[in-house]
This record gives structure tokens, C-alpha cells and sequence, in this order.
């Protein structure tokens, strides 16, 4: 069943809004239509918002709306622009009319993400500010930044930890990091540790086995992300978000593998990290 949608309107063109409703289930709106599925969050309205405020505080001028707008290079290709076909916002048939209950839940979900979006503004130019800051120093050599991000971890620096990670994520870089060994460290010292508590069932070694063996695989990248925006931001759903913030990132460079690592609550009103878990042979999945 199909919602018509405005795309001048709030949050108006939908790409695969992923939220958990009231009774913990996963659901999906995309293209005005509710179904179960397990895919992360992302909306134009989102990036528009996350591109306008990157280019205040970078001091990049955009043409008039009239001319194609450009980004400036490192938001460029994160944010690219989005073409709404007639067929995305054509009214509604008839006969695809969406239950109350069903309309009621997507207007929840978009006003709720409207709520956040306005109450994080002041918090994303923070850290773009930063991110400016170390642009400029490191000149977006990834070994400077990856220098920056780790310094920053050690010294509690929230601010210069999740720019560093924003600008990795721009640059297409983000997904190397994990071969350093300062995250093989942070692994084996930090994260796999609890994770051997939450399932005493597998050891710790059996984790950094299989860490050295299969590095490549997605799902060390995402929790590592996890692992790291939780424990500089202490606030639960303003580290989420910034985890949303990521998967747009993501999204937009079409790296498709690393999504999945935040969904918006509709009973708490707030985005949530997926949960990993821990599999019997030591493998790990988040979902």
C-alpha cells in the first residue's frame, strides 16, 4: 500500500527509513510504504541538512538553486544529489491506500526524526567545526588523521575522535583503519573482552582468531564504530545518531556493507545501535 508523498514537505522523499516499532519489531518506510526489513536509515531531507550545515561552517559557497550546487571536496561525493522521479511522488490510486494505523506509524517515525535532526544541529556543527580544524592541519593525509584519531581516543577528546572518523568515512578511507595495529589493540584489549563476557560460551581467543583471520569482514568496521561513538559520547541516543550521521555517509558512496548499525526507535523516540551478537563458533553479526 502506497502513501503519496510530497518532496517539497519534511523528510518528504523516503530512502529506506528503517525504524522498530512499539512492539520491538524491525520495519521499513521506503516510498511511502511500511514493511518488514533490515535495512539502516537514511533520508534526503537528512543529507540536505547534514550538506548545508557542513558548508556553513566550511565556508563553502553554493551557487543560486537555479545552477547545480556543488559541495566542496571532501562532502562532495558524501552527499550527492538525489533525483526524485514523477513516478516517487505520484498521487495516491485509489486502491493503494494505506491503513490508519499504518499512517499513523509513518507520521510518528517523521516527526520524530524531524524532533532530533533540530535538537543535534548545534552538536553536528561542532564537530564539522573540528573537522575543518584538522583539515587544515593534516591536510587530509590519511596518516595524519588516522594520527589524530588515535591521539584523540587516548586523551577523551570527543570532538577531534568522531571528525577524524567523519572525515575517513568522506574520503572512502575509513574502511582501512581496521588493519592498524592500534585497533588490533583496541580489539583484543577492549572490545572482545566484554563481548567474551556477554557470552561466556566463547573464549577470547576464539574472537581474536578469528579478528587476525578475517579482518576484511564488514562486521569489525561496524563494531568498531559502535564500540568507539558509545564510549566517547556518553549520551546513548546523540551517539546513535552520529552513527546514523555515518550510515549516510555510507550510503551515499554506495558502501552498502557497512549500513546496519542504527535503526530509530518509535517506542523511545531516539535512534539505537543495532545489538551485535556473538555466535557459537565466534563469528559475529549485529541486527
Amino acid at each position: 500500500m502506497r502513501l503519496g508523498i510530497p518532496s517539497s514537505s519534511l523528510l518528504g522523499f523516503e530512502d529506506k527509513i528503517s525504524f522498530i516499532d512499539e512492539q520491538g519489531q524491525k520495519k521499513v518506510i521506503y516510498k511511502g510504504m511500511i514493511d518488514k526489513i533490515d535495512l539502516p536509515a537514511v533520508t534526503k531531507h537528512n543529507l540536505e541538512i547534514a550538506a548545508k550545515v557542513y558548508n556553513e561552517v566550511m565556508g563553502i559557497k553554493t551557487k543560486p538553486a537555479a545552477e547545480k550546487v556543488e559541495f566542496g571536496p571532501t562532502v562532495k561525493e558524501s552527499f550527492p544529489e538525489m533525483k526524485i522521479t514523477k513516478e516517487e511522488i505520484a498521487p495516491v490510486k485509489e486502491e493503494q491506500k494505506i491503513t490508519p494505523e499504518e499512517k499513523t506509524e509513518i507520521d510518528l517515525v517523521r516527526q520524530g526524526m524531524a524532533r532530533i535532526l533540530a535538537e543535534n544541529e548545534s552538536f553536528l556543527k561542532q564537530i564539522i567545526a573540528e573537522e575543518k580544524n584538522i583539515l587544515t592541519a593534516s591536510q587530509g593525509e590519511v596518516e595524519k588523521l588516522k594520527n589524530y584519531f588515535f591521539e584523540g581516543y587516548r586523551n577523551k577528546e570527543s570532538n577531534v575522535v568522531l571528525a577524524c572518523l567523519l572525515i575517513l568515512a568522506r574520503q572512502a578511507e575509513l574502511k582501512n583503519i581496521i588493519f592498524d595495529p592500534s585497533v588490533q589493540e583496541i580489539f583484543e584489549k577492549d572490545i572482545f573482552p566484554i563481548l567474551s563476557k556477554q557470552t561466556p560460551a566463547v573464549d577470547l581467543q576464539s574472537l581474536i582468531n578469528n579478528f587476525r583471520q578475517d579482518k576484511e569482514n564488514e562486521i569489525y568496521l561496524k563494531i568498531f564504530l559502535k564500540f568507539i561513538i558509545s564510549r566517547i559520547l556518553t549520551e546513548g541516543g546523540q551517539a546513535a545518531y552520529l552513527g546514523w550521521q555515518m550510515e549516510n555517509i555510507f550510503r551515499a558512496l554506495s558502501q552498502n556493507s557497512y549500513l546496519g548499525l542504527v535503526y530509530y526507535n518509535l517506542g523511545s523516540s531516539q535512534f539505537e545501535w543495532a545489538m551485535v551478537k556473538v555466535n557459537e563458533d565466534g563469528s559475529l553479526v549485529m541486527e
